[in-house]
């Protein structure tokens, strides 16, 4: 089977504001170049520092943001020339799940007219009482079907969001930040309430801080940082493989791996900068790296994964410190 997405070399900018982007001056991009793929019944971690780039990345490859070069592919289908309605048509496939729960409930309706919407858009042949009802007692929100959107706690509106994707039943699922603001018992069970969809045709893209529940819930992981991907590395591989310092730098700092998170105090280099993004706190820093980007590839020695790869000028085969 094909990638269920597939982004190829995608480079997106926002247009500056003021006379800057009157005159269409030219913007950093806020994703530079970069290509991810989502194979079918994979779960794939999408980590890096706020303002990396991730939500804009998936955005762009959903099709809710316009892009300015690259292709995306998703489902089989090419994004490139697509009508509104097959757009539209592919999305009810693909689902994204907000990180503000908010931002997908209309304040004026209660959660089972929330689901009996999705029942009656996702499942026009079904009864869509008996569907709606059977979404919410496989998320626990039963007895709150009655309840309006303000009435609810933060988990119980991520509840009400995954009942939704349970009526849809899409094949990639893409959710932004799912378990944020929860405390450590809810993640666990909201994640596991999300993986409950995954099969061997359908896979889900993670977007997270949470290090930790991302090792928990995916396959692979992929770094984001300054609008590139810097690192892809196999889950079961973390903390046995050579790694990118960044990538190191995260997850000794979320307790991952034990490893000293070797950094630097400087800030890193300005968003469109010529050279590896994290070259001004990186420890193995060479001219080099101020000048010249590094690409994707694997990385020498050790354990050799097929899809582990990682950009730096020091690590790659062949480099020197």
């Amino acid at each position: 089977m094909s990638p269920l997405l597939r982004v190829e070399d995608m480079v997106k900018r926002y247009r500056r504001p003021g006379l800057a982007g009157l005159l269409r001056t030219r913007a950093p991009a806020a994703v530079d170049r970069v290509s991810l793929t989502v194979e079918p019944g994979e779960s794939v971690g999408l980590i890096g520092e706020s303002g990396s780039g991730k939500t804009t990345l998936v955005r762009a490859a959903l099709g809710l943001l316009p892009f300015e070069q690259g292709e995306v592919q998703l489902l089989g289908s090419s994004l490139h020339g697509l009508s509104g309605a097959e757009l539209r048509g592919l999305r009810q496939r693909c689902q994204l799940l907000l990180q503000d729960p908010d931002a997908s409930l209309n304040p004026g309706l209660t959660v089972r007219a929330h689901l009996l919407e999705s029942a009656r858009l996702h499942q026009p042949g079904a009864d869509p009482g008996a569907a709606a009802q059977h979404a919410a007692e496989r998320v626990g929100i039963e007895h709150r079907l009655h309840g309006a959107p303000h009435e609810l706690s933060g988990g119980e509106k991520r509840r009400v969001g995954i009942a939704r994707l349970l009526l849809a039943d899409p094949q990639l699922t893409v959710a932004d930040e799912p378990t944020a603001g929860l405390d450590a018992a809810l993640k666990a069970e909201i994640m596991d309430l999300l993986l409950a969809t995954r099969g061997p045709d359908r896979s889900h893209l993670f977007i997270s801080h949470d290090i930790q529940l991302i090792c928990y819930a995916c396959d692979r992981i992929a770094v984001m940082l300054s609008g590139l991907l810097v690192e892809e590395v196999p889950v079961r591989s973390l903390g046995q493989a050579v790694h990118h310092p960044y990538t190191s730098s995260l997850l000794a700092a979320a307790g991952v791996t034990d490893r000293a998170a070797e950094a630097l105090p400087e800030p890193p280099p300005v968003r469109g900068a010529p050279g590896c993004p994290y070259h001004g706190p990186c420890p193995h820093s060479t001219p080099r790296c101020a000048t010249r980007r590094p690409e994707l590839q694997p990385p020498p020695g050790g354990i050799r994964e097929p899809r582990h790869r990682l950009a730096c000028h020091v690590l790659a085969p062949g480099g020197q410190p």
